[in-house]
C-alpha cells in the first residue's frame, strides 16, 4: 500500500487531507512540523511526503534534504500558499520531486501519484530468478528427471525443457 507523510502547521488541512487520501486507499501519516516528520521517519518508510514551505517559524526548504537524508527514496511533494517561480526552482534543486501551489484538493495529490508507478521494492528477486531456483529445486527432487520434474511443476515436459534450453542450470 503506497505510503503518504503529510507535513503541515495545519493539523485542520492534514487530517481533512488525509482522510480523502485514505478513502483513496493510501496509508497516510500527519505530522505537525519539520521535526515531528523527521521523527514518524525513524519509526516508519513512506513512499511520498507532502511538505508545507511555510512551517510556522520554520521554512520548509531547509527539511528536504533532512528527509532524503532519513530516506534518499521518498518523493517530497512541495505544497503552498505562497508559490514562486523561485521556490519552486529552489525546492527542485534541493531534491523536492513535485511542486503544488495551494489550494489542492486530494484529487490533484492522486493524479500526481497515479502518473507515477513506484518501483517494485529491492528486495524483492526477479521473477526469472523466482523461477529458476523453482525449477531447479523440482529437477533436484526429482533426480533431475525431466518427465517427473514436469509433472511436479503442473507443466508439460515439453515446456520444462524449453525452459532448460533457455536458461544454463
Amino acid at each position: 500500500m503506497t505510503s503518504v507523510l503529510l507535513i503541515d502547521d495545519d493539523s485542520v488541512f492534514t487530517d481533512l487531507l488525509k482522510r480523502q487520501l485514505e478513502k483513496s486507499g493510501l496509508r497516510c501519516t500527519t505530522a505537525i512540523g519539520g521535526q515531528d516528520a523527521l521523527l514518524k521517519m525513524d519509526t516508519d518508510q513512506f513512499d511520498y511526503a507532502t511538505l508545507d514551505l511555510n512551517l510556522g517559524q520554520d521554512n520548509g526548504l531547509a527539511y528536504i534534504p533532512k528527509l532524503l537524508e532519513k530516506d534518499p527514496q521518498i518523493k517530497i511533494i512541495i505544497v503552498t500558499g505562497f508559490a514562486s517561480f523561485q521556490t519552486a526552482v529552489d525546492a527542485i534543486k534541493l531534491g523536492a520531486w513535485q511542486y503544488l501551489p495551494k489550494p489542492i484538493r486530494a484529487k490533484d495529490i492522486m493524479d500526481l501519484l497515479r502518473d507515477t508507478p513506484l518501483p517494485p521494492p529491492a528486495s524483492l528477486p526477479a521473477l526469472d530468478a523466482l523461477e529458476r531456483e523453482h525449477i531447479q529445486s523440482a529437477m533436484q527432487q526429482c533426480n533431475y528427471n525431466i518427465s517427473k520434474a514436469a509433472h511436479l511443476l503442473g507443466i508439460s515436459r515439453r515446456t520444462l525443457q524449453r525452459k532448460l534450453k533457455k536458461r544454463i542450470f
